[in-house]
């Protein structure tokens, strides 16, 4: 971000530029988003396609890219999502994928949660991802278990022979 006042760069979000004390944000000479000098009735940067107010075009189009997800909305529902797909593949055919998925899930569910703790979409990730995940491990025990005491069997029905 850049001073509107004097052009210098200044941190995002600050409330006054340390080169010449005037708020960074308020319409001026500069540029916001890159700094470069502005014509006295501009209304859009030369340089970037910036407004001069701030909001390029391409904000308005198609939201700002640049800026994180502050609401957390976008990995509470890819810890949803994975969710999903960690149960209903785990369970299924593909164990180590669905694991995997099972995991993501409560990774993005707990940060989603840390961003805004009150997001229903990250909580049924987080509770879909635990439970995908216990019963997969749950599944691989008993294929474990059962392929042990098949071959027990076996070995017995041999040495029955």
């Amino acid at each position: 971000m850049y001073c509107k006042n004097c052009g210098k760069e200044v941190n995002e979000g600050a409330v006054a530029c340390l080169n010449c004390g005037a708020d960074p944000r308020k319409k001026g000479q500069f540029c916001g988003n890159c700094g470069e000098q502005l014509n006295e009735n501009a209304v859009v940067c030369i340089k970037c396609g910036s407004k001069v107010d701030g909001n390029s075009i391409a904000d308005k189009l198609i939201g700002n890219v640049n800026d994180p997800d502050k609401t957390g909305n976008g990995m509470a529902i890819a810890s949803m999502v994975l969710g999903i797909i960690g149960l209903a593949i785990g369970l299924c055919c593909c164990t180590y994928v669905g694991i995997t998925c099972s995991a993501l899930a409560i990774i993005f569910g707990i940060l989603a949660l840390r961003r805004n703790p009150t997001l229903g979409k990250a909580k049924a990730g987080l509770i879909m991802g635990i439970i995908g995940a216990a019963l997969i491990v749950i599944e691989i025990i008993v294929q474990i278990v059962f392929f042990n005491s098949v071959q027990v069997y076996d070995e017995i029905l041999r040495k029955l022979k």
